[in-house]
């Protein structure tokens, strides 16, 4: 677990509970996190981006989406 902000070496780190593109689901998975401090988000694991994986979280969503959508048409 990361304890200071890879941005600004903030100590002031908070776990994010909900965003707009994941819910609470989301965040949980991904273990974002947000320094006080500056504002900045990230894997609160590695210290890293958490871009990459929101945007694979957001192909899954939408393909389990439209999938459940092609299967509820047939």
């Amino acid at each position: 677990m990361i304890t200071n902000c890879p941005s600004c070496n903030g100590t002031s780190l908070k776990k994010v509970k909900y965003t707009w593109w994941g819910g609470i689901v989301g965040p949980a998975i991904i273990n974002v996190t947000k320094c006080e401090e500056c504002g900045e988000t990230f894997n609160g694991n590695s210290g890293k981006s958490n871009t990459p994986a929101i945007v694979i979280f957001f192909i899954v969503a939408i393909g389990i989406g439209v999938l459940l959508g092609v299967l509820s048409t047939s």
